[in-house]
């Protein structure tokens, strides 16, 4: 029987077709998981390099250590330095003008707040909804821009803060 646990030894073709199953299997997993590809992900983390699942496996890594370990590894450079930019569709309330934006339950307020001076929306953006995409930037900094062009920039508000567009009606 060939190791596949040293540096520098060979891998049976056996344990090879072994190994490639595993890396199938393991990235349909996190696939299923997450929704996207580990390569579609490490792009949206900007992750340099990865942990490959051979060279994993041929070090003695189970299959059950190496999901935690690239788990923790990819989900370190989200948390970590790397800058991680998530975009998605969203109709930001514009009827008083741009000034806050609710998104997954956490309070945005613009920076600076835009109307056109009688607490409506500026010229050019939608009367009550605007649709468009928000991107959260990081650093607690996130930007929307309409479909029509516009943008507005946002900061995550501090512990009790209070919405200025509550009022609006």
């Amino acid at each position: 029987m060939v190791s596949r646990f040293r540096e520098g030894v060979g891998v049976s073709p056996k344990s090879r077709a072994r190994l490639y199953s595993d890396q199938f299997h393991l990235t349909n997993e996190f696939r299923r998981i997450t929704g996207v590809t580990p390569a579609a992900y490490a792009e949206s983390v900007e992750v340099a390099t990865f942990l490959p699942v051979e060279a994993a496996y041929t070090r003695g890594v189970s299959r059950a250590g190496f999901v935690l370990v690239a788990l923790v590894l990819l989900g370190g450079a989200a948390c970590g330095g790397a800058r991680r930019v998530t975009e998605r569709e969203l109709t930001l309330y514009t009827h008083c003008g741009v000034l806050s934006a609710w998104v997954d339950g956490a309070l945005w307020l613009a920076s600076p707040p835009l109307s056109d001076g009688s607490g409506n929306p500026p010229p050019g953006w939608d009367y009550n909804d605007t649709p468009g995409t928000w991107r959260e930037l990081g650093e607690g900094r996130a930007e929307f821009r309409a479909r029509s062009g516009q943008v507005a920039r946002f900061v995550r508000a501090r512990p009790g803060q209070s919405d200025p567009a509550e009022g609006c009606e």
